[in-house]
């Protein structure tokens, strides 16, 4: 499954979301949902409803399909490693990221 955020021709300021499909780019617009790629996506798996538009993937402008997303967390797992790769010392103070939380398994 691939969902996209697109914009037609006749409407290049409306992003609306899709579903990628051999047909075509299936459009997801619903009510209950909104019209938001990020709508669909906390709404579940997405169902094309009946009689939805469906329009040729070369006539439609693909956009950012989360253009506004939240938060974004990283987490250098291999940091040390890459230290010793690069054949240089760890810093000795962390710069922004609390220590890591490790399970044993």
């Amino acid at each position: 499954m691939k969902l996209v955020a697109f914009a037609t021709p006749e409407a290049p300021d409306r992003v609306r979301p899709g579903l990628l499909t051999d047909a075509g780019v299936v459009d997801l617009t619903d009510d209950a949902l909104g019209a938001s790629l990020s709508g669909v996506i906390a709404g579940g798996v997405p169902v094309p409803r009946d009689g939805a538009a469906v329009h040729d993937a070369g006539a439609v402008r693909l956009m950012a399909p989360i253009p506004r997303g939240g938060k974004i967390i990283c987490v250098g797992l291999n940091y040390s490693d890459h230290c010793r790769e690069q054949a240089i010392d760890p810093p000795a103070r962390r710069n922004g990221h609390p220590a890591p939380r490790h399970r044993e398994a």
